[in-house]
């Protein structure tokens, strides 16, 4: 049984979303984690265009 990840991110800042992001592309099966509920400072400055580019599906 293979594992359902390559590889675990914690932490969904923007290093994080990053690392996670460019994994992906790399090929990797990412999964990213991060705390629910939490107030991120770079938060609300992250453009919309980013939402399609990471392709987040919508909650």
């Amino acid at each position: 049984m293979s594992p359902a990840y390559d590889v675990v991110v914690v932490g969904g800042g923007p290093a994080g979303a990053t690392a996670a992001e460019t994994l992906a592309r790399g090929g990797r099966r990412v999964l990213l984690v991060d705390r629910a509920g939490r107030i991120k400072p770079c938060g609300g400055a992250i453009p919309t265009r980013l939402i399609r580019d990471f392709a987040i599906p919508p909650a």
